[in-house]
């Protein structure tokens, strides 16, 4: 007797015969009210993709003013990339590397070579990236779901929705930074590797190998995520009939040839030009000591919240993604050890949330098996009912990031531009100490000593701020921050020799702007004290 063929691992999602299938009645028992109630779930679906994808707009159009001040580190390198400068921090100086994002400070050296807005084509971009990524969301739902048209459909609208509607989304599409780039990338990519796995062909290998470099490009862990879903779909079963032979020697040359070689070419030649195998930024966020804690518990309880269960049901139901389940553990075991510098609405762990979103849905879809009607509307009603509980949050969120857009403009920005006027009246370069070394420097045009360290390699490597070091090319201004505006009490306690040694070198006070005054919550008592040489015409009191 011939045993019945056993159902995969991961088509445990499969309802009972027959239970996820349209009806197979004749049409006097395939009821009209089934028809209309199908009809309805998509309506249902495609109105609620509409709010979410407005929502997301007018939050954005809200965050428009909105710029993190870290952006600017990223313009000033393509600024000077476009001008044929080079990747540097200071033209005809030791090249640093004060970025993480090769690709995005590319990428946004083409407006700086158009001579556009660099700032509103860093957003724009962002926005249309933010999208894709919900786009590839819904993909993924669709591919990790049974073959069931109403229950897939509402599944991947509702994974669009919760990434439309999450404030998390609506602020990393207006900070300016490379989140929401590397964010479309890691979605992409899940997606490619799904249907590799899946349905593998040289066309997809070669894709796929693409992606793994755009990853590493984007942000350095991106190599991490590339690793572990490769090595599983080199390695691992998918629903095709092809084997891991196969998939191993279609897959085998693209990645030599697509990803490792220039991968390891790149790495090589970053390594011989800046003079350190990473980035600047690791070493100043990995020196301290465990402080990702609070920041990724933080990603998990309000960023992810309840939908964290779902998507653990999610992802524990469905073999085939947990490759992904594996690298997003990965990153989140790495991130408990750096300092999240800038770390605004979770943002070295939001390029996992669509991924998150997509294993949510389906885990409704897998607690709801044996009924795919009311599933489909279930995962619409479980978008619905996180969308409204964000509203507050999300409200919150923009009061606050508006609150630090109008510092950011009256200090920094503003600052920047009355530096840019001095260095025109002087008719000769300019040279500036700073720690909040993102917006000043970009719009001054001086050449910067970043007092923090992402932009400077001796202090980068020792975490020290030796005043010798800071003065030894006599600075023309230095700027340091202080709580109150008619004494210098500092922001940084490292700042306090840096102002005293510049006062007593005969440096004034050229000009103090208001970031925050004391009394206005969440950035009171924030103020830019510059320091200016003798000599150095005064700016603004």
């Amino acid at each position: 007797m011939t045993k019945p063929r056993q159902a995969p691992a991961e088509d445990a999602l499969q309802a009972p015969a027959g239970a996820l299938e349209e009806s197979r009645e004749p049409s006097s028992t395939k009821s009209t009210s089934g028809g209309v109630e199908r009809v309805g779930s998509y309506s249902l679906a495609a109105t609620t993709l509409a709010l979410s994808i407005g929502m997301l707009v007018q939050r954005f159009s809200q965050l428009w003013p909105w710029v993190v001040d870290d952006s600017y580190i990223t313009l000033r390198y393509a600024r000077h990339l476009a001008n044929g400068e080079g990747l540097r921090w200071n033209p005809n100086e030791t090249p640093v590397e004060g970025f993480t994002s090769f690709f995005w400070v590319v990428l946004t050296a083409v407006p700086h070579a158009l001579g556009t807005d660099a700032v509103a084509f860093a957003k724009v971009v962002s926005l249309l990236l933010v999208g894709a990524s919900a786009a590839f969301s819904a993909s993924l739902s669709w591919q990790w779901l049974p073959a069931n048209t109403a229950l897939r459909f509402a599944a991947s609208v509702a994974a669009a929705v919760l990434v439309c509607a999450s404030p998390m989304t609506a602020i990393h599409s207006a900070s300016g930074m490379e989140t929401a780039l590397f964010t479309a990338l890691v979605v992409g990519f899940a997606n490619l590797a799904t249907l590799f796995t899946n349905a593998p062909s040289r066309t997809l290998a070669w894709a796929l190998s693409s992606l793994c470099l755009l990853l590493g490009l984007a942000r350095p862990e991106g190599n991490v995520l590339a690793l572990v879903v490769v090595a599983s779909a080199l390695l691992g079963s998918g629903a095709s009939a092809a084997t891991p032979e196969t998939r191993r020697a279609m897959l085998t040359w693209p990645l030599l040839v697509g990803y490792i070689l220039p991968g390891t070419v790149y790495f090589i030649a970053r390594w011989r030009f800046f003079g350190l195998p990473l980035p600047l930024p690791f070493f100043i966020k990995a020196a301290a000591g465990w402080e990702g804690i609070d920041e990724v518990v933080g990603f998990y309880r309000q960023g992810v919240g309840w939908l964290g269960i779902l998507a653990l049901v999610g992802f524990i139901s469905f073999r085939r993604s947990w490759p992904l389940a594996l690298a997003l553990v990965i990153h989140s075991l790495f991130y408990l050890k750096p300092a999240h510098l800038m770390g605004f609405s979770h943002r070295y762990l939001f390029p996992y949330f669509p991924l998150v979103a997509a294993a949510a849905v389906l885990g409704v879809a897998r607690l709801l098996r044996s009924h795919p009607r009311a599933a489909a509307y279930a995962v619409l009603g479980a978008a619905v009912m996180a969308s409204c509980a964000w509203l507050s949050d999300a409200q919150s969120d923009i009061a606050s990031q508006l609150a630090y857009a109008r510092g950011l403009d009256h200090a920094h920005v503003r600052l920047g531009h009355d530096l840019k006027g001095l260095a025109s009246q002087a008719g000769a370069p300019l040279r500036l100490v700073i720690s909040d070394a993102g917006a000043v420097p970009y719009f001054s045009d001086w050449l910067t000593l970043d007092s923090f360290g992402l932009n400077d390699l001796e202090i980068a490597r020792t975490g020290k701020r030796e005043v010798d070091y800071i003065y030894r090319d006599n600075p023309d201004a230095v700027v340091v921050l202080s709580h109150e505006r008619e004494r210098f009490v500092p922001r940084l306690s490292w700042e306090e020799p840096i102002g005293r040694a510049a006062m007593a070198r005969g440096y004034g006070v050229g000009g103090i702007y208001e970031f925050g005054a004391p009394e206005e919550p969440p950035f009171g008592g924030y103020y830019l004290w510059v320091l200016t040489r003798p000599g150095l015409p005064a700016l603004t009191k």
